[in-house]
């Protein structure tokens, strides 16, 4: 354990800024998806959120609750990148 972490009194696995959350209800549950699914968009390493071959993402798709072009710019879609604001109150679509 580093010195640093010692004297934070920080120890296992939690990241310095990391906080708890506790899902209120299904709004909030819907944002977080959403947030989760554009997360490798928004970190550019996915241009889309389908192109992500580690995310549940597909697997939301099949189940109906995305459709196949959610915040996609292939085929030169011109999306402006959700800010997570965006996702309070949303359904997923």
């Amino acid at each position: 354990m580093s010195e640093s972490r010692k004297n934070a009194r920080r120890r296992g696995v939690w990241q310095r800024r990391f906080h708890e959350h506790l899902i209120c209800d299904e709004q909030d549950f819907c944002s977080h998806v959403n947030y989760i699914h554009y997360n490798p968009v928004k970190h550019a390493v996915a241009h889309c959120p389908h192109a992500w071959p580690y995310s549940t993402f597909h697997k939301w798709i099949e189940r109906g609750f995305y459709r196949n072009d959610w915040m996609c710019v292939c085929n030169g879609a011109n999306r402006a990148p959700p800010t997570f604001e965006e996702f309070k109150g949303r359904d997923m679509e």
